[in-house]
């Protein structure tokens, strides 16, 4: 269903609570967006890929091979080390009306309720704390986009990017091949005149390619785990120290 977007009078009653199964929504998504202050986070756990949507050149990282995230239990519970910001975000998203992004939700999640949990607005109609946190953290996001934006068209405009074409094996040995992602062409970053190279630091785009590289190495990760789960899929646990809720804490909204 398509995500809705805040507003006052139509979701003045909803609540959040917290599902029994909390990242359960995730379950099926293999790649999830990142913003810059996420890149040394995200590239412990997960390979960072770039992919090409028309004229603009997205960063991401991928979370399964196949059709199912590897990085949510049985329980519904997060396993990982890291958790995305544009999922931390979830019920809520950022929504595009006309040249405006706005504040989304999908009013038909667990972690909605209209008769327990932690209203969204108070009984005068404004935000509530919580909700407040979220906006923030959104709009963070959105900003962070834009920086994320001016670094990957950096290395476009360089010619640096090139077909990532992946050959990998799922959880019961079979083959998959991975096509559409990008990658950046290590001899030719390496190769780059000194005035090239320092355009790329002026917008920003060092660290995001340092960020890549080194987390090409978690695609055999991302296979490990993925025959762990195929022989024995109830033994991945959720990582003790992860809230396994939505907004449980102050500092689960923040980068």
């Amino acid at each position: 269903m398509p995500l809705q977007v805040l507003s006052r009078q139509t979701h003045k009653d909803l609540r959040l609570v917290r599902p029994d199964q909390p990242w359960a929504f995730a379950r099926t998504r293999m790649i999830a967006g990142l913003v810059a202050p996420e890149l040394a986070e995200a590239g412990k756990s997960f390979p960072i890929a770039f992919s090409r949507n028309g004229d603009r050149v997205n960063v991401l990282c991928l979370l399964g091979l196949g059709d199912r995230n590897l990085f949510i239990d049985e329980q519904g519970r997060w396993i990982g080390a890291y958790i995305p910001a544009v999922l931390r975000a979830w019920p809520f998203s950022l929504v595009q009306q006309g040249e405006q992004r706005v504040i989304g939700l999908d009013d038909e999640s667990d972690a909605f309720s209209r008769t327990e949990g932690d209203p969204l607005f108070d009984e005068a109609g404004e935000p509530s704390e919580r909700l407040q946190k979220t906006v923030k953290f959104l709009q963070t996001f959105s900003d962070q986009e834009q920086v994320m934006t001016r670094a990957v068209t950096a290395l476009d405009k360089a010619g640096l990017l090139v077909p990532w074409d992946l050959a990998v094996k799922r959880g019961d040995g079979s083959g998959l091949n991975i096509s559409g992602l990008l990658q950046v062409d290590r001899a030719a970053f390496e190769a780059l005149p000194d005035d090239a190279f320092l355009t790329l630091r002026r917008e920003g785009a060092l660290p995001l390619v340092y960020a890549h590289v080194f987390s090409q190495r978690n695609v055999s990760q991302l296979e490990t785990l993925a025959k762990r789960r195929e022989a024995a899929p109830a033994a991945a646990q959720a990582t003790a120290d992860l809230p396994q809720a939505l907004y449980i804490t102050d500092d689960y909204l923040k980068f």
